[in-house]
């Protein structure tokens, strides 16, 4: 196999002499070869990128698309994850069911300080404040579909799912809203009773008298879940439990039921979070492409210096990158991570580059 050498555009060499033929222990008995390419990233991403001087991504006709959820998702496998990574891969799910099912959902943050989950007097002076400032958006998208998921941050580390399910009402005002609660479940996975006691009674106060809802007789739905026993995958459990809901809704909505009190029935009992994780990842990736009109795509990045743990770093963006005048550096192998590419074109000597979202990595070798 024949490897070009063309280092400005960071293609990969193998040891020896220039343009010979090699080989190499590759996956699948592949010489794989690699491009630069720009990428879009997090501001608040640790990872520093490959830079391209003189190489920039033009702006959208639109807007760029909002990652940081992804970003969340790609630093690591283990690390708690932000509301974005949560709502974000919940909305890209939600968008493969039938439009009539998906008018029905709503899913969002609350929109309230998150002190208001918390016990004790913190909790208290949080719940009066949001009850006499209202978050009148937030409340009005509650208002607007029959059910509900929505992520709640208990303590400012630990994700829990509220699931509402309403009856439509008609206001003094004469408004037909979703605003007569009949059903609520708390998904908490530590399965903590006064964790789970404390936000039902915070998120029943707060609709009643921040966004005047009214409540059934006891409400409250019990569902079993496997129990959570590390300290940081609350998120993915709050997507994959969320999933497991929408798909019963799309059971009901085929066999024409418009409730089931079956809904409400076991969790199940398997959850694997790499798996997850992946998934996600994917949801993520998938929606920032959709946002860019689809001239972006989900590429691979090769992973470099973490900023926040530089003692730990494999190597610089320079050392991936150099590769000139017949000195080289070898980069050590990585994790790989899913990012979303911008795809650069050139016509007529006039660079037309479509935006993307992150790019592919370089790998660096020696001459």
């Amino acid at each position: 196999m024949k490897l070009e050498r063309t280092p400005l555009k960071g293609t990969l060499f193998m040891k020896g002499e220039k343009n010979r033929e090699a080989k190499a222990d590759f996956p699948m008995g592949h010489v794989l070869r690699y491009r630069t390419a720009q990428n879009l990233c997090s501001a608040s991403c640790p990872i520093q990128h490959i830079d391209i001087p003189g190489n920039t991504i033009k702006e959208p006709t639109g807007s760029w698309p909002e990652i940081r959820g992804l970003q969340s998702l790609n630093y690591s496998r283990d690390k708690w994850l932000n509301g974005h990574a949560i709502e974000v891969s919940t909305k890209a799910y939600c968008w493969g069911l039938p439009k009539s099912l998906q008018d029905k959902i709503g899913l969002t943050e609350p929109g309230v300080n998150p002190n208001i989950w918390l016990s004790g007097k913190p909790g208290r002076d949080a719940l009066h404040m949001a009850i006499k400032t209202p978050a009148r958006r937030a409340l009005a998208l509650i208002k607007k579909t029959e059910w509900s998921f929505l992520p709640v941050c208990s303590g400012g580390n630990h994700w829990v799912t509220v699931v509402l399910h309403k009856q439509k009402r008609l206001t003094d005002e004469k408004k037909d809203e979703w605003s007569h609660v009949a059903q609520m479940a708390i998904l908490d996975p530590f399965r903590e009773a006064s964790r789970m006691r404390t936000i039902g009674d915070r998120m029943r106060e707060w609709l009643e008298k921040a966004g005047a809802f009214t409540f059934g007789k006891d409400p409250v739905k019990v569902m079993w879940q496997p129990l959570q026993k590390d300290a940081t995958s609350c998120g993915p459990r709050a997507y994959w439990n969320t999933k497991q809901l929408m798909d019963r809704l799309l059971e009901m909505h085929e066999a024409g039921v418009s409730y089931s009190n079956n809904f409400w029935r076991d969790l199940s009992g398997w959850f694997n979070e790499d798996f997850v994780r992946g998934e996600m990842i994917g949801r993520c990736a998938w929606d920032g492409v959709r946002q860019m009109d689809w001239n972006a795509r989900v590429s691979i990045e090769k992973r470099t210096v973490d900023l926040h743990r530089p003692d730990s770093a494999a190597a610089t963006a320079a050392e991936v990158i150099a590769a000139t005048g017949g000195t080289g550096a070898t980069a050590a192998a990585v994790a790989a991570i899913a990012a979303i590419a911008a795809v650069a074109a050139t016509t007529a000597g006039v660079a037309a580059t479509t935006a993307g979202v992150a790019a592919a990595a370089a790998a660096g070798a020696a001459a």
